[in-house]
């Protein structure tokens, strides 16, 4: 073959070259050894000890863009000195790889006798597939032997530096030499090689097929059966002359065994099936020669993305893509690992499509094999499909008049199970979808319904129950000096005060009817509610005293002298209490009317105001008071009402209307009469002891 010299300056003509054109590569401007230039880890007396010398060829430097086929190797010599023998062992490894430490795909160990100022050419074959070449001349430890080596070098200049390693010296890695202060040892390492290809490469549709090809396709075939272990294959009427597909038929028999011995699949053909006189294209040829290629040469990687979304809602209609990088001609997908959902199918070109279902989770790695066999895969695709929504449609509770009282609480939900909490005690409630649960709750309550489906998935909402105090009108005067009037509560039974209203008459504001409405509070049983009269008057609430929401002392007497201390005292802006004839009125958190007084000034008149007797007609038909009626006659009204509402003390420490026992018949008899007693604001009155 004729050798052209390509590289000496790290320019070729590459693109001129055919497979079988021997190249050189070398990265020095000369091949001449100079005496005393090169250096070596040594010690004193002579002898060298471990010395590694690199060339790193990035072959793309050299316009090289296929794989090269090493045939040989010329070292520059200095001066090797041997031992007893007059040789000195070295060895020659070639890196496929640009990293130091990757390993050797090709190892020469040989010697070299006593010489000096020489360039040797050494045989080693290696094929050079990622683009990277790295040569490296490694003579051993020479001390024990009295051995010397010191690699052949000049200072004309290179294009590249070359690399010593030497551990003894502590040059653990490859470095430079001009990093180690030899800027102009220039080492002498030249690389023979040519192309590894087809000699008329690249094939291409409508190209005229030779004999030559189908000679170099048979050794790219047998180079793949001898990796599979299975002996050279020779055409049946060798050596051709004509290509037929007879050959290509035959290769690619010969191929597939070889194939199906490490585990690949069988190839099928682009224009596949060839038979005996058919035309043989260059199709055919590049696609066998590839597969060949890939049993040596090994895959490329090949890598799967997976689509971006994972989680799904059971019934979802999913078209989703897989997709590869890597994959040669062709990439068919498939599960590597896992199992989709039976709602779910992944065809061929990598298309994940179906009705998410059943619910759960689907972790899966998809993979991607290319035309030749090769495959890959990507990281594991969590696909989770959520069971249907959970729902609340509602979620109510019955209002609650008392500590204790039965509440039904009722939950309308699907697509899970429900569970009921509350914020008071561990206690659950496990309902069913519209069957009513009754509850007794003691006092105000958060009831939480949370509904979970099977891919625990939850939705939560409340129903609040306001468990009412029960409270009595006590004592009242409507009679003090100023408008400071005072209505006095007794509670019957612990609970919330919320929304509780008091009021006298109808409790029209605009005729300046008392109407008060309490807020948020909690009251203990048997605790005493005043309500003042008069909360913005000086005469009253001198003080400025506001409502005491939390113990009965929030705004003691001594502060304010207008309350009391024994109670919860409220002031409100009302002007004072109607004193001829009224009707109190209390109601609770639900609207309810819980208690009422009928009070007069005169049993024996004959008139009362409107607004009285159409209070008292609420009263009656809510059976507060007795006789219960739907309406009253001014005289019924006086007749069965609390008197004498004008005859009481002027004065806080005088008289007042009071009850005077623990029962409740609602009528007059529950109270004093004429002038009342003496008042127990915030206390027991006469007659009545703790509930």
């Amino acid at each position: 073959m004729k050798a052209i010299a390509c590289g000496v300056l790290g320019v070729v003509c590459i693109a001129a070259l055919s497979a079988d054109a021997e190249i050189t590569l070398s990265q020095s401007t000369s091949t001449a050894i100079a005496a005393g230039n090169s250096t070596a880890c040594h010690v004193e007396s002579g002898p060298t000890k471990e010395n590694s010398y690199y060339r790193r060829f990035h072959l793309a430097d050299f316009g090289i863009t296929q794989p090269f086929q090493v045939s040989s190797v010329d070292v520059g010599i200095e001066s090797a000195v041997g031992g007893g023998d007059a040789s000195q062992s070295v060895t020659i490894r070639l890196t496929d790889s640009s990293d130091f430490f990757a390993g050797p795909v090709a190892t020469l160990n040989t010697s070299v006798s006593d010489r000096s100022a020489t360039v040797l050419n050494f045989p080693i074959a290696a094929a050079i597939y990622s683009g990277d070449l790295i040569v490296e001349v490694f003579s051993p430890d020479g001390e024990a032997a009295g051995e010397t080596f010191y690699i052949g070098s000049n200072a004309a200049g290179e294009t590249a530096p070359g690399y010593i390693r030497a551990p003894t010296c502590s040059i653990n890695t490859p470095s430079t030499t001009a990093s180690l202060g030899y800027p102009n040892m220039h080492i002498v390492l030249i690389v023979h090689g040519s192309l590894k290809g087809y000699t008329d490469d690249p094939l291409t549709p409508g190209t005229p097929i030779k004999a030559l090809h189908l000679t170099q396709l048979r050794d790219a075939v047998n180079e793949a059966r001898a990796v599979a272990g299975k002996p050279a294959f020779s055409f049946t009427d060798q050596p051709p002359i004509a290509v037929k597909a007879t050959h290509i038929i035959e290769l690619r028999s010969a191929l597939e065994e070889a194939r199906s011995h490490l585990g690949y699949d069988p190839i099928a053909f682009t224009d596949a099936p060839l038979v005996p006189g058919t035309q043989v294209k260059a199709v055919h040829f590049q696609e066998l020669r590839d597969a060949a290629r890939v049993i040596v040469d090994g895959c490329q990687p090949i890598t799967v993305t997976n689509p971006p979304q994972t989680s799904f809602t059971e019934g979802d209609a999913i078209s989703m893509n897989f997709t590869q990088s890597g994959a040669s001609k062709s990439a068919k997908f498939s599960i590597a690992t896992g199992s989709l959902p039976s709602g779910l199918t992944l065809t061929n070109d990598g298309n994940l499509t179906g009705t998410a279902a059943p619910h759960g989770s689907y972790p899966v790695t998809v993979k991607a094999t290319d035309f030749y066999g090769c495959s890959g895969t990507g990281a594991t695709y969590n696909l989770f499909i959520h069971a249907a929504p959970p729902s609340i449609s509602s979620f109510t509770a019955t209002k609650s008049e008392f500590s204790g009282d039965s509440v039904t609480l009722t939950a309308v939900f699907s697509n899970g199970s429900a569970v009921i909490t509350n914020d008071r005690d561990a206690g659950t409630i496990v309902p069913t979808s519209g069957t009513p649960v009754i509850v007794n709750p003691q006092s105000d309550t958060t009831y939480t319904l949370t509904v979970t489906n099977a891919t625990a998935d939850s939705v939560s909402t409340v129903a609040q129950v306001i468990v009412p105090a029960v409270v009595r009108i006590n004592e009242l005067n409507a009679n003090l000096v100023g408008g400071c009037d005072l209505i006095e509560l007794r509670v019957v039974s612990a609970g919330d005060m919320k929304d509780f209203k008091i009021q006298e008459r109808t409790g029209n504001a605009g005729v300046f009817e008392l109407n008060f409405t309490f807020p948020s509070f909690q009251v203990p049983k048997n605790a005493f509610i005043v309500v003042h009269m008069g909360g913005s008057s000086p005469t009253c609430n001198g003080a400025g005293a506001s409502q005491e929401l939390v113990t009965t002392v929030d705004q003691p007497f001594s502060t304010f002298p207008g309350n009391f201390d024994n109670a919860y005292d409220f002031w409100v802006s009302d002007a004072g209490l109607t004193s001829s004839d009224n009707v109190f009125t209390l109601f609770n958190t639900n609207g309810t009317m819980i208690d009422a007084v009928f009070a007069s000034d005169d049993p024996a008149g004959t008139s009362a105001a409107p607004g009285t007797l159409s209070a008292a007609a609420a009263a009656g038909t809510a059976n507060q008071w007795s006789p219960a009626q739907s309406t009253y006659t001014a005289t019924e009204f006086r007749v069965n009402a609390v008197d004498d509402l004008n005859a009481t003390s002027a004065t806080r420490t005088g008289t007042s209307i009071q009850r005077i026992n623990n029962s409740d018949t609602n009528s007059k008899s529950d109270w004093t009469t004429g002038a009342g007693s003496t008042s127990t604001w915030g206390a027991l009155n006469p007659g009545q002891s703790n509930f």
